[in-house]
């Protein structure tokens, strides 16, 4: 990991990281709103209202599991097994080759937890995915079991999908994995529509959706592939008369993921109607095959609202953020060395009265416009309090006729000394005190922003700071 990228973690996830080469290192103190907020850490904090990577878990060994994998094994079918719900599946340490699973349902109160013991999980494969689930509901995959901070690692840059859950799975966990590359997407969670109707929007819907603290590199496609891109148009299926309508997301958590060298989009939400957050990751390289429409650092497809926020999109030959939902707010984020713009908004079947709000985001050199926007049939659209250094073109492009925006206290500039970031050029985007964006923002208290990019109190003065940091002394 290049000494770059470990700043940008540093700062992006209020890690304690020490300046002790004289390359540019920072110190950054977690904030008290950051801590495990996961139930099955050793540490976990019932007041922190962020992740942030602090979480501890105890190592598990194989004689604690309710059933361990035969790693020789391709299949698994629990319609045969009959493992209980709520069991403890693991994978013993070491190298083997891709596995499938199929027909495992837990419970809300009693999920599958698929886990590593005695140490980390290798997993290589030359043909299919490395991990497949076909119709399965309420299942937790993760890296814990062990004191690696992945305790599984996935090559299937000569396979095909790292990760994948289809055919009516729901109720999905993934954390704590690192695909080091792959063939296809790194991790897909999502539905096709099928000729006979059980698979379609109004006979099923993915529910909850949660990704966490993983690692996918060196992707063909996407990075993250969750629901499905066609639910403003239909998806068309061979063997089917017309196109089909895809099954809906609600409740989608997208967080604290590094993606790095992503051959297309390197975050892609599609078809999730309700209660969508993508926040706290890093996208570093993304779109490296320059297909237009696929090379986005995150891409929220048609039919998903929610919330994007304070995630590091760097590096990329497309723009940063790509909208094209209805009803999305995206604040707090950081855009830096995009080949286009960074942020475009779309029009796909927007619902009356839904528009986007882009607030108090950081661009810095961008090849194209702050925001493009082409969506003339929304409302409500809102860009407040943005900031932008060395970008090749407007602060608000309107890309057609009848934009309705309203664009308040927003500023571009070439002159980092008025300015005022601490040190740019390494990845730090926090504000000396000499900065003229503080106090500068207009109001946005009805929008509910509590905090910063580094979750510090949102307003530190007499008034908001524009861009995505709040200066702090």
């Amino acid at each position: 990991m290049n000494k770059f990228l470990i700043l940008l973690l540093c700062i992006t996830f209020s890690l304690s990281c020490s300046k002790d080469d004289g390359d540019g290192g920072v110190i950054i103190d977690p904030s008290e709103a950051l801590g495990c907020t996961d139930q099955l850490a050793s540490n976990f904090n019932s007041e922190a209202l962020f992740p942030d990577n602090s979480c501890t878990y105890p190592a598990i060994t194989c004689d604690q599991c309710d059933y361990v994998l035969d790693p020789n094994t391709y299949g698994f079918d629990n319609d045969i097994l009959k493992i209980p719900v709520g069991a403890v599946i693991c994978f013993p340490a070491g190298q083997r080759e891709a596995a499938f699973f199929n027909n495992f349902h837990g419970t809300a109160d009693k999920p599958y937890k698929f886990i590593n013991c005695g140490g980390q999980v290798k997993i290589v494969t030359t043909s299919t995915a490395a991990v497949r689930f076909f119709e399965s509901s309420f299942i937790r995959f993760t890296g814990t079991g062990s004191t690696d901070q992945y305790g599984f690692q996935i090559d299937a840059g000569q396979g095909d999908y790292g990760f994948v859950a289809e055919r009516k799975s729901t109720d999905f966990e993934v954390d704590h994995i690192e695909i080091v590359s792959s063939k296809n997407s790194g991790l897909s969670i999502r539905t096709d529509p099928t000729c006979d109707g059980s698979s379609n929007r109004g006979a099923f819907v993915q529910k909850n959706t949660i990704i966490h603290h993983n690692r996918i590199a060196n992707t063909a496609f996407e990075g993250l592939y969750i629901g499905g891109s066609h639910w403003h148009s239909g998806l068309s299926v061979g063997g089917c008369s017309e196109p089909l309508i895809e099954a809906e997301l609600k409740g989608v958590r997208i967080y604290n993921n590094i993606l790095e060298n992503i051959g297309r989009d390197g975050i892609q939400v599609g078809s999730a109607i309700e209660d969508s957050e993508i926040y706290n990751n890093v996208v570093d390289g993304f779109g490296n095959t320059n297909e237009e429409y696929h090379q986005s650092g995150i891409q929220i497809n048609p039919g998903t609202t929610g919330k994007v926020y304070n995630n590091y999109i760097l590096n990329g030959t497309g723009r940063g953020i790509f909208l094209s939902g209805f009803d999305l707010i995206v604040f707090n984020n950081v855009v830096v060395n995009t080949g286009r713009d960074g942020v475009i908004t779309i029009d796909a079947e927007p619902i009356s009265g839904k528009g986007f709000q882009i607030l108090n985001n950081t661009f810095y050199n961008v090849k194209g416009d702050m925001l493009e926007m082409i969506s003339n049939k929304t409302s409500n659209n809102v860009m407040y309090n943005n900031v932008g250094v060395n970008v090749d073109g407007e602060i608000m492009k309107e890309g057609n006729a009848n934009i309705v925006i309203d664009v308040k206290n927003n500023i571009m500039s070439s002159d980092l000394s008025d300015i005022g970031f601490v040190d740019p050029g390494k990845g730090d985007f926090r504000l000396l005190g000499t900065s003229s964006l503080i106090d500068g923002g207009e109001n946005i208290d009805s929008y509910n922003i509590k905090f910063d990019f580094l979750f510090n109190n949102r307003i530190n003065g007499e008034g908001i700071d524009i861009g995505a940091h709040e200066f702090k002394e």
